[in-house]
């Protein structure tokens, strides 16, 4: 039997490689994500401590010379917040845009694959078949071969 051989090889190939980078950005963005929803879970806590801790501080005594600056660090923490989330917006954003590429490269390399099984149930077949006929030659040529020696042998 003749060994198959896929003549896109070098495509398949290509088309790894696409998907493993595309795979390794896609990772890359989830992680980017993740990141920054671990920074803004942190910085609403210490929002949160801030807020307890001058709430404690205005139950003691009010002055709005001290509380001006609180306020500040208030306001200070919910821009970094707000900041953060926008980020984490644009972080998503760009989440979906390398998924999307990953599954384009994933089914790009799937349809080289599917048709590189194809080709070679093909070539499988086409080879048996081509093996079927070789031994059917033999066979009626030692047939034809046998009943000529008969014949001559009758004679």
């Amino acid at each position: 039997m003749k060994a198959f051989t896929f003549r896109l090889e070098p495509i398949l190939t290509m088309r790894e490689g696409i998907r493993k980078s595309a795979l390794g950005a896609y990772a890359h963005s989830i992680q980017k994500c993740n990141a920054l929803e671990k920074e803004i879970s942190n910085l609403k806590k210490d929002l949160l401590f801030l807020q307890n801790d001058i709430a404690e501080q205005r139950a003691k005594l009010f002055s709005p010379s001290i509380d001006l600056p609180n306020q500040a660090s208030i306001l200070n923490m919910e821009d970094q917040i707000n900041s953060k989330c926008q980020n984490l917006q644009k972080a998503k954003d760009d989440e979906n845009l390398k998924r999307k590429q990953f599954l384009e490269a994933d089914n790009s390399l799937k349809s080289v694959v599917r048709l590189k099984e194809k080709q070679q149930i093909a070539h499988i077949e086409d080879q048996l078949s081509k093996e079927e006929l070789e031994m059917e030659d033999i066979i009626n040529s030692r047939f034809n071969f046998n009943s000529n020696l008969k014949i001559k042998n009758e004679y």
